[in-house]
């Protein structure tokens, strides 16, 4: 079945309109565009989320999400995604040093204050909520 099938039987699942949970297991998900996804409850134990865009509602295992002010904030067990940045946590994690806070003053000229606001914050709410890790297949 096509992703965008499963996505939108899983939607009326959620609503309570009929449908059918999303059954994601295994999926190769590389790369997938899955900014409006509706993922809450879906199964997605060993899906490869590999460079899959995740600003969507996480499923709270695999993918979780958060709205911060201005942008929207996904993660996975290796990868933050806030607005349209997706890099590794373990990136986001150096960005209050010289280099890190040039690369993000350059992304917008609000995102640096956001992240002195917001940075720290996120990054311990992964540490005491990380993402599950899938096993790519």
């Amino acid at each position: 079945m096509k992703l965008q099938k499963i996505l939108a039987e899983h939607a009326f699942w959620l609503r309570g309109d009929g449908g059918t949970r999303a059954d994601l297991r295994h999926a190769n998900l590389r790369g997938a565009d899955l900014r409006h996804a509706h993922l809450s409850y879906a199964d997605l134990r060993h899906a490869n989320l590999s460079d899959a865009d995740l600003l969507c509602t996480g499923n709270m295992r695999e993918i979780k999400t958060l709205q911060i002010d201005t942008w929207r904030v996904a993660y996975t067990s290796d990868t933050l995604q806030i607005g349209c940045q997706r890099h590794p946590i373990e990136k986001w994690r150096k960005w209050n040093t010289a280099a890190g806070r040039k690369w993000i003053d350059y992304m917008d000229d609000k995102a640096l204050a956001w992240a002195d606001k917001h940075l720290n914050l996120i990054l311990q709410i992964i540490d005491a909520s990380p993402g599950e890790r899938g096993e790519a297949k």
